[in-house]
């Protein structure tokens, strides 16, 4: 059975995030859900839940291997990260997703934390559907730069 925390809460952001943090080594070691993992006054609770290859915890790590070449243990270690995105990241306006759906953005530390908020219910439900690092601050691909100077000039 699943106990629902308050409508608010009065931790620390450093406990929201530590609370996240430990929420989210349990979706990666039991891929079960995880209700109400963290909070965010601008949009209440956020729930970890695993999903599948289209949002969720899982999309966010097959689309880190795929996307960004990731390992399976980086891809978990940068999941293990998004809690400190969320609890100390700049929340963004409101847009329609692909679905639909209301999605709000989190940025901080060069990554970007996808969240949907799904009215369905009391209370409406936040969670997690993408997150990747910010592409603006990956490093470039240098495989085919030349090296300078080394053709000499006539003078």
């Amino acid at each position: 059975m699943i106990v629902l925390k308050s409508i608010k809460d009065t931790s620390t952001p450093l406990e929201n995030e530590r609370r996240g943090v430990e929420a989210m080594k349990r979706v990666l070691t039991t891929h079960a859900d995880e209700p109400q993992a963290m909070f965010r006054p601008e949009l209440g609770w956020i729930s970890f839940l695993w999903g599948n290859e289209r949002w969720g915890i899982q999309h966010v790590i097959i689309q880190r291997i795929k996307k960004d070449r990731m390992t399976e243990a980086t891809a978990e270690v940068f999941v293990l990260s998004l809690p400190q995105v969320i609890a100390c990241g700049r929340l963004h306006p409101s847009h329609i997703t692909k679905r639909g759906e209301i999605g709000r953005n989190i940025t901080a530390y060069k990554k970007t934390v996808g969240l949907s908020v799904r009215n369905g219910g009391s209370t409406p439900q936040v969670l997690i559907l993408t997150a990747h690092e910010d592409a603006r601050f990956k490093p470039k691909d240098t495989t085919f730069i030349k090296k300078q100077g080394t053709k000499k000039r006539n003078r």
